[in-house]
């Protein structure tokens, strides 16, 4: 179950979904909107919140609005800070998540991540620096799948563990 979104929140999808409205007359109106929604977000606290799409969207925005180089500084901010987190995504540390699990939602935001760089890269016609990038979504999202299948050892195993106290308990009481 989920909770209604706050009007802030309303407010940040507002502007995302303004931004999408006006990519098609003004790419520099709409990649306006995605930093007013990324100002607002950084504000309170909530840009670690975000889908992780979300993110992606202003690089995106900036290479196809013509503008490659902020393009690329904004890719390259999004992975330099992916790559350094050791908690859950953008640095919140969530401790009910396992180590496995953490390391498995940063390498799919990474391999999420190289890969739309890898899509700009191409649209700008760079075919070596995208295939460069590529390589790297594949890598990271390798690494994705090994800490999810250790993520998943690691419940079924708590799982395990919670099934046979819970036998236990209702042993004890007979």
């Amino acid at each position: 179950m989920t909770s209604e979104p706050s009007p802030l929140e309303k407010e940040i999808a507002r502007l995302h979904a303004e931004a999408t409205r006006l990519k098609q007359s003004s790419w520099d109106a709409a990649i306006e909107s995605l930093l007013a929604a990324r100002a607002l977000a950084r504000a309170h606290g909530l840009e670690r919140y975000a889908p992780f799409k979300e993110h992606l969207r202003l690089p995106l925005f900036l290479q196809s609005a013509g503008r490659w180089t902020e393009s690329e500084r904004e890719f390259k901010a999004i992975i330099a800070e992916l790559t350094y987190v050791t908690g859950h995504r953008f640095g919140s540390i969530d401790t009910s998540q396992s180590y496995a699990f953490s390391q498995s939602d940063r390498h799919a935001c990474l391999s999420s991540a190289y890969e739309k760089y890898a899509l700009a890269a191409k649209r700008e016609r760079l075919p070596e620096l995208a295939a460069w990038l590529r390589s790297f979504a594949v890598s990271h999202d390798a690494q994705h799948r090994h800490f999810l299948e250790a993520s998943l050892r690691e419940f079924e195993a708590a799982d395990r563990e919670r099934k046979a106290r819970v036998a236990a308990r209702r042993a004890s009481r007979t």
